[in-house]
């Protein structure tokens, strides 16, 4: 049986169907993510219910239903270890309403969206399909998945952007990101499910290896062996990718491509600090309001948040090449 290392990805990686996904969906055991449904359940009675009201939860399905085979398989789960994202959501909507009341970014926020099935789905699901352009959503939906990883201690998964094109929030967290080791891969882009699995299931002696260094890169030390389980893994995957007809190459489309996966830690509320930061960089400047979460380091939990952030390499880099 495959030891379980879950990797929490935002929803909004997962609609957008893009680098994190791929990588995701590949060496996460499971990949865990907010899944949209009803507060009520997601029996049959419930989903067509909300789904005759509110068309956008409807469009949600559609589109997500590409997906279907790694929802079945537990390759994506909406839970793990008896928690879901949303509880740590709603949570995050709270208390953004009630603590952070004189906050800047409280003036951009509309009350009470995850108070109901209804409300929430419709919002989530329009939210999605924009890359998340109305922070009602989106902030307590980010900052609400960075808790849920840190609750589980496990990983979360960002895409790495280049400093020139981050958002100010992506650059503040930046500031805070201690990378610990960097591993070069190669990852398979845009494939089916059926071959994300048939993958994970040939690669899953290299997967659970290089899962341990995930998960624990002190065992990176010395540098040889972090070489060497890259190695391992890229080539594998180079074995493996034949009969899939997957080849290294610059276009876009099914293949494989070489990837930088930084394993690092921030502390755990650099998502929420981030946020309110940026939203008083937006504010006026006669406003003299400064978020709790900039001035009381008290607030700072003791065990950092995990992250792995992942940007694409060019197209011909050397799978092999490290950095530490």
């Amino acid at each position: 049986m495959t030891p379980p290392f879950p990797i929490v990805i935002s929803p909004y990686d997962l609609d957008a169907r893009g680098l994190v996904a791929d990588v995701a969906f590949l060496l996460g055991a499971p990949t865990v993510t907010l899944l949209p449904a009803p507060f009520e359940g997601v029996d049959a009675a419930s989903v067509n219910a909300i789904a005759a009201s509110a068309p956008e939860f409807l469009r949600l399905i559609n589109r997500w239903s590409w997906m279907q085979d790694l929802w079945r398989t537990g390759a994506i789960r909406p839970d793990f270890a008896g928690i879901q994202p949303i509880d740590l959501i709603q949570d995050t909507a709270r208390e953004l309403a009630t603590s952070h009341a004189s906050s800047p970014l409280a003036a951009v926020l509309r009350p009470g969206v995850f108070d109901s099935t209804h409300t929430y789905l419709r919002a989530l699901c329009r939210d999605l399909t924009v890359g998340g352009g109305q922070p009602s959503v989106s902030v307590p939906v980010t900052v609400g998945i960075s808790r849920y990883a840190h609750a589980l201690d496990a990983p979360l998964l960002q895409q790495q952007h280049a400093r020139r094109t981050g958002s100010v929030v992506q650059k503040l967290e930046s500031r805070a990101t201690r990378t610990l080791a960097s591993l070069a891969l190669l990852i398979p882009r845009d494939i089916e499910p059926e071959t994300t699995l048939a993958l994970r299931d040939t690669l899953s002696g290299e997967l659970t290896a290089l899962r341990a260094i995930l998960a624990d890169p002190t065992t990176c030390a010395p540098e040889a062996n972090l070489q060497a389980a890259e190695s391992a893994f890229s080539e594998a995957l180079l074995r493996a990718a034949g009969p899939h007809n997957l080849t290294a190459a610059p276009k876009r489309g099914r293949r494989l491509s070489s990837v930088l996966l930084s394993i690092a830690t921030m502390p755990a509320d650099t998502p929420l600090a981030a946020a309110m930061r940026a939203s008083t960089l937006a504010a006026p400047r006669r406003s003299p309001q400064r978020s709790g979460a900039d001035t009381a380091p008290a607030a700072l939990a003791p065990r950092p948040l995990r992250i792995l952030s992942v940007r694409e390499l060019p197209w011909d880099h050397p799978a092999s090449e490290s950095r530490i």
